[in-house]
């Protein structure tokens, strides 16, 4: 079995769409049990995108399209006496729609709809435009690695980045409205979803788009920010130094808060009035916050580096969801003993997120 049974209260469902002028996007979303489908985890084209991006051969990654996806597909939306609030989910770099669907589906276990985009910036490992069947593979960096020119060479990503949250929150919109849709269950879910305002997720270089959405017009008003490990150094200055004036809360990984550029991520948060949480992963790696964790059994994981030595398996994933959960809901989420002010880890299978120092 790929991924665990969910912690949250609901049922969960999930459906893969391309939002109308925008980019593709699998939601998940609370839903009614045994209305929908299985389906499974990763779409064939991507392991192509998969091998090109991390140089390996394809056969790495073909179980993956056929293991189970952890959601029941295009079930019939869970209805309740409230809308659901909508996170707006950015990948980081080689990622895609699927890369994050166990801390998707945690968080719509919570009560929350999930829209996990696929950019289409050349920063993931796969992705397809709406007008053409050619692959769009990561782009590789020609350039030597420092903070200028990082920053110069991932500025149009960024930029095409936000342009693609503003029109994938339009198209949710315009669903929510007309209720016309070819993909079943997406215009009810719209139309049962509180787009009157967003929040903003995202996993390094998404933790960075979110950051320069949240300080852009996209829409709607932004209600809250989570970032994972937050790639603050393909931010410009201005970006850093204005932060972000809404409610924001952050898990890093223990590789990222003893990494090289911690110093400029805690630049950003020191600049974010508004910081509710900033958490550090004992025993994390900075890939743990994506599905690849559960990819492989435990001894290939930890040895390809993808996995903590100690990391509890999709452990993180539960608290990512629920750190999230409670930053939108106000803390009515219950924290399943994931997070603590001890400086030590559990040595069960529980993750303790432990409290992180930015002076």
């Amino acid at each position: 079995r790929l991924f665990p049974r969910l912690a949250g209260p609901h049922h969960v469902g999930v459906l893969r769409a391309r939002l109308s002028e925008s980019v593709f996007a699998q939601i998940s979303y609370p839903a009614v049990k045994g209305t929908g489908a299985i389906t499974r985890y990763l779409r064939r084209p991507v392991t192509k995108g998969l091998a090109d991006y991390l140089k390996m051969r394809k056969i790495f990654f073909s179980p993956l399209t056929t293991a189970r996806h952890p959601c029941e597909f295009e079930a019939q939306p869970e209805q309740c006496g409230e809308k659901w609030p909508v996170a707006i989910f950015s990948h980081g770099l080689g990622g895609c729609a699927e890369m994050y669907s166990l801390f998707s589906a945690e968080m719509a276990s919570h009560g929350v709809v999930v829209v996990a985009l696929e950019h289409e910036d050349g920063s993931g490992c796969f992705a397809q435009t709406i007008d053409s069947e050619e692959l769009i593979l990561y782009k590789r960096p020609s350039c030597k690695y420092n903070r200028e020119n990082v920053v110069g060479f991932r500025a149009p990503f960024l930029e095409q980045r936000c342009g693609e949250v503003r029109s994938a929150v339009s198209a949710l919109q315009s669903l929510a409205a007309h209720g016309a849709s070819d993909v079943a269950q997406l215009a009810a879910l719209c139309a049962s979803a509180d787009l009157s305002r967003v929040h903003l997720v995202g996993h390094s270089f998404g933790g960075a788009t979110a950051v320069l959405a949240a300080q852009q017009p996209i829409g709607v008003p932004v209600a809250s920010v989570a970032l994972f490990d937050p790639w603050a150094f393909s931010l410009p200055d201005d970006a850093l130094l204005r932060g972000v004036d809404v409610p924001v809360a952050t898990i890093l990984s223990e590789f990222w808060a003893s990494g090289s550029e911690i110093d400029i991520s805690k630049q950003l948060l020191a600049n974010c009035p508004k910081l509710k949480q900033c958490l550090v992963a004992p025993g994390t790696r900075h890939t743990s916050f994506s599905d690849a964790p559960c990819w492989y059994p435990g001894l290939l994981s930890r040895r390809f580096g993808i996995r903590g030595k100690e990391e509890p398996l999709h452990s993180l994933h539960e608290a990512m969801a629920a750190v999230c959960a409670n930053l939108i809901k106000g803390g009515n989420v219950p924290p399943s003993d994931t997070t603590s002010n001890s400086q030590t880890a559990k040595a069960d299978s529980k993750l303790t997120l432990v409290d992180y120092c930015l002076s």
